[in-house]
């Protein structure tokens, strides 16, 4: 295996962040197509995934993740998970596979683009490490993990994605901050487990690129401010969901008031 990785043209090969994108694709693929052909069918909760999907765009685009099924007046923190697969849902909606195809096609692109990242925000990364690394995780995945929509197993690659790409931020690598984030997000908004390590990798994130800007590193203060909007885009369904909140209770109590006011108004 090694003589095999030293070998002129794989180590060139291996230089090519789409070759190693594509190779680690391919078990999250075949992964794929094997569920189809044993019968994979959306039931339950990825059933209920797959039509809010189908909302996204329309008046009831998602603003909050899907019920927990711990409580039923809950839900998971955010809709990120649905308005990124809702692309891959729209396309492939002609077979009743559509959400585990699309949730196949965007592990790979998660592992993709942190291999692209790694690419451009270090030098001092071997190439045979990415390749291994990455294709270790997609292994380690096992069978159902790769391409299962469920979101406790869609957090999986994310998280990794994130923990990775907030590792490079931190050690000097801010062009993966804004990947750090937008990872981070869809993780800890799929579902409440990752909540808490998910914010804190967010900030970890951020707060690297900002101390490199502040150190006036180049290139650092375009991450720091991508790497922000990232973030505000990613969780702007919570926040649009409170912001809408808060403004119903207001809006609601000045109506309420403006109603008792006409009606004494009117006694007297």
């Amino acid at each position: 295996m090694r003589r095999l990785m030293a070998h002129p043209r794989v180590a060139a090969a291996l230089r090519s962040w789409w070759v190693v994108a594509a190779v680690c694709a391919v078990p999250i693929l075949a992964n794929a197509l094997r569920a189809a052909t044993v019968g994979w069918t959306a039931t339950f909760d990825t059933a209920f995934l797959q039509i809010r999907v189908l909302d996204v765009g329309t008046s009831a685009t998602p603003l909050v993740g899907v019920p927990s099924t711990i409580s039923g007046s809950a839900a998971h923190p955010g809709p990120l998970q649905m308005w990124m697969l809702a692309p891959g849902v729209r396309l492939l909606r002609w077979t009743p596979l559509a959400i585990m195809l699309a949730q196949a096609l965007l592990n790979a692109a998660w592992i993709g683009a942190a291999v692209r990242v790694t690419k451009a925000a270090s030098t001092r990364v071997p190439a045979r490490a990415v390749f291994a690394g990455a294709l270790a995780l997609v292994v380690s995945l096992g069978t159902e993990v790769a391409h299962d929509p469920w979101n406790p197993h869609a957090a999986v690659v994310p998280f990794a994605v994130a923990l990775w790409c907030t590792a490079l931020a931190v050690t000097g690598g801010h062009r993966a901050a804004w990947l750090a984030v937008l990872a981070a997000g869809m993780s800890a908004q799929a579902h409440l487990t990752y909540t808490l390590p998910g914010a804190l990798l967010t900030l970890t994130a951020l707060g690297a690129a900002a101390l490199a800007w502040r150190r006036g590193v180049e290139g650092a203060r375009r991450s720091t401010i991508t790497a922000g909007v990232v973030t505000l885009a990613a969780w702007s369904g919570p926040i649009g969901m409170v912001g809408g909140f808060r403004a119903g209770v207001v809006c609601g109590g000045i109506l309420r008031s403006t109603a008792g006011l006409l009606k004494g108004s009117l006694r007297i």
